[in-house]
């Protein structure tokens, strides 16, 4: 059996967390019983579950349980895995008590919300007093009839015994959403018993699995429909006989009474269930599953900074990308050459200080440490060596932030434009593009490509990495704050100094979940 394990580490300097892996469920290959694992170091070979009734599967991967978060302000995180798309999650139901509501986040599994208009919708089970339909349609009627998860239909076994849900209140508008932030690729669902009764009379019948994005766009739609006898209990239909392809026992796979939907597509927020011609109320559902696009790693404790710190990397690694230095961090530019650069490496981001003891990006130093005379501070950070340092940070699906704060190294000593006037933007975006904050580093210097004067003083000097105070453009420290910051630029409209480099990257997240 082919088993992959996504595990990250070196990443202590790159990012201050840890994560405490939980305990987790093995699924035996031999019973087929999940059982739970002798250990939080267990791995798995084809499937585990998270709660008693998610199963996580796939062929390939294997993953561990999140345990509780710790809760120090600051601290190191070792990923054991990232469940992305080869993931299945499948919600069987089967522990779950018939009656029970499946409407809420967390009610069925944590990375599913379930709602309706009626506030009804509940477990139900084979055989049980809480009735969605029956079936077969004969007088071997059972009351949920043939639920089966994961499936198990027979014409001759009609009572298999299963759980599934419905929508008791018989309105049947199903609204499915993620854990904030989590997007999902596919999503199916089995809907059975549809199509032997036509209370309504109707001559058409319509039900549609509607897949959204985060802004309404609809991503996917499968839908299910056809025309039929307008009687109560129909036998003629662009389907055959109702009596028998409506019938959760006794329909075949694809006909109304055991039909499963399922969208596909990038990036879906919001899965609807619609019924708007020709509903039979009579019905219920099974089967449940999706495939998130990623499931982000479990968030910090929430007001805890992260530090991403650029030690342990390497010298002209790429910084960009969703996890280059933070499973919680996306750097990009237009150029995509972002890189670490470390003092005294031929990737130069700049030279400093000023002169003939120039060092390549010098004194950079992670969390500072920058002073006048120790010119030659070892240290790590990062700058676009295509030079255009247009920067956007965005953070993991779903993660929002409230503060995010950048050093900027060695701006301002050069000036190739012999600009008059300066300017270097940092502004946070919430989720619809609007502004939360900005902070702004501005001044006017004499239009020299060295300049020696300006409203900041000699930038020879205060331009420099190593002479510059905090606060000066050799050494500033950017901060933004606000509720809901789920992107970050960095821009510089005016008067470029093209070599500098930047460190002491922070952020603090807001709750994900």
């Amino acid at each position: 059996m082919n088993t992959r394990y996504l595990h990250i580490i070196g990443l202590k300097a790159s990012f201050l967390f840890t994560l405490l892996m939980g305990a987790s469920c093995v699924m035996q290959p031999d019973s087929g019983q999940v059982t739970p694992a002798p250990s939080e170091d267990s791995r798995l070979d084809s499937s585990y579950t998270i709660a008693d009734n998610l199963t996580i599967e796939n062929n390939s991967g294997s993953a561990h349980e999140p345990g509780p978060s710790p809760t120090s302000d600051e601290y190191t995180l070792d990923i054991a895995a990232l469940l992305c798309s080869e993931y299945q999650v499948l919600v069987d139901f089967q522990s779950l008590t018939a009656g029970q509501s499946v409407e809420g986040l967390g009610a069925v599994s944590r990375y599913l919300n379930i709602s309706t208009s009626t506030g009804q919708a509940e477990v139900i089970a084979s055989g049980s007093a809480d009735v969605a339909y029956s079936a077969p349609s004969e007088a071997s009627s059972v009351e949920n009839g043939c639920l089966g998860n994961p499936g198990g239909y027979s014409v001759s076994d009609r009572s298999i015994f299963g759980k599934g849900f419905s929508d008791i209140g018989k309105q049947h508008n199903y609204t499915f959403r993620f854990a904030p932030g989590m997007l999902v690729s596919q999503f199916s669902l089995l809907m059975l018993d549809f199509g032997d009764y036509n209370p309504s009379q109707a001559a058409y019948h319509e039900v549609d699995l509607t897949a959204y994005d985060i802004l309404g766009n609809v991503v996917d739609q499968d839908t299910l429909s056809y025309a039929s006898a307008t009687d109560a209990i129909p036998r003629t239909s662009t389907y055959g006989d109702l009596y028998l392809t409506g019938d959760a026992c006794t329909a075949e796979p694809g006909q109304p009474g055991n039909f499963k939907f399922d969208v596909q597509g990038s990036g879906i927020a919001r899965v609807v269930l619609s019924i708007p011609e020709g509903m039979d109320p009579n019905i219920g559902f099974d089967n449940l599953t999706f495939t998130p696009d990623c499931l982000p790693p479990p968030p910090p404790p929430c007001g805890s900074k992260v530090l991403a710190d650029f030690e342990s990397l390497t010298a002209g690694q790429s910084v960009e990308g969703l996890g280059a230095v933070s499973p919680y961090l996306n750097i990009s530019t237009s150029t995509g050459q972002a890189e670490v650069i470390a003092s005294g490496t031929v990737d130069v981001g700049y030279g400093a200080p000023s002169g003939a003891a120039s060092v390549e990006n010098g004194c950079l130093g992670n969390p500072g440490g920058y002073g006048a005379y120790g010119y030659t501070i070892p240290g790590n950070g990062f700058s676009d060596i295509g030079r255009q340092h247009d920067y956007t940070f965005r953070f993991a699906p779903g993660m929002a932030v409230s503060q995010f704060s950048l050093l900027m190294l060695d701006f301002g000593d050069y000036n190739p434009s012999q600009a008059a006037y300066h300017e270097v933007d940092l502004t946070a975006y919430d989720i619809l593009g609007n502004v939360v904050d900005q902070h702004r580093l501005s001044y006017t210097s004499a239009t020299d490509a060295i300049p020696r004067t300006s409203t900041r003083g000699d930038l020879y000097f205060t331009g420099d990495a190593c002479t510059a105070e905090p606060g000066q453009p050799g050494n500033f420290r950017f901060n933004v704050q606000g509720s809901g910051i789920t992107r970050v630029v960095l821009s510089i409209p005016y008067g470029m100094d093209p070599n500098i480099g930047f460190d002491s990257l922070a952020f603090t997240p807001a709750c994900l979940f």
